[in-house]
């Protein structure tokens, strides 16, 4: 976050920092930060739809998420395409935000399903079937997360976060592990008194 303030003057660094520095902001909860973030990056961008339809859920604006959400799927399609064609693996990253954005609309029908627990606990459902199915990589699951995140805490929804927590670990991945851990459990037992 300080080094994004720190080279954010000159307008070179914006376009090249606004998408890193937009999520970073959103993991960071920085929802001012990111906004000034996304208005650095074009609307024809993948980025840029994506972290617009983000924002505009974060406001429960459901009329521009779907209209953000539908922009990305129509330059995700032609890059998903160009990319199936040279291998599954480089396509991956991609079928992520594809699933994502079919989350996020999950996420607007969570939301006007407020009076209806049964579809909400079926949408949580499909949520951990999918993460289930997902490659064990630290970053996807991260990733997958964060958009939960806009709805769901993880002190809301445990068991995924907890998952995630694990996985971290065996991927030596500690202090992440530790960063999942410590708002489910409410303090830090890993700081000195």
């Amino acid at each position: 976050s300080e080094l994004v303030e720190q080279n954010w003057n000159r307008e070179v660094n914006q376009r090249i920092i606004a998408p890193l520095a937009s999520v970073a902001a959103w993991n960071l909860g920085k929802w001012d930060k990111m906004q000034i973030y996304v208005d650095n990056i074009a609307e024809d961008m993948i980025d840029g739809v994506f972290y617009r339809a983000i924002l505009a859920l974060y406001k429960e604006d459901w009329d521009d998420a779907q209209q953000y959400i539908k922009a990305t799927r129509t330059i995700l399609d032609s890059e998903l395409t160009a990319l199936v064609g040279e291998s599954y693996n480089r396509a991956y990253e991609e079928i992520v935000r594809a699933q994502q954005l079919a989350e996020m609309e999950e996420i607007i029908e969570y939301k006007r399903s407020k009076d209806y627990p049964e579809r909400r606990n079926m949408i949580i459902q499909l949520w951990e079937k999918r993460l289930k199915g997902s490659q064990r990589d630290v970053g996807l699951w991260h990733e997958i997360l964060m958009v939960r995140s806009l709805i769901l805490s993880p002190k809301e929804e445990p068991k995924m976060w907890l998952k995630f927590a694990s996985l971290c670990r065996k991927n030596r991945r500690a202090l992440v592990a530790r960063d999942v851990l410590v708002p489910l459990i409410g303090k830090n037992m890993w700081e000195k008194k």
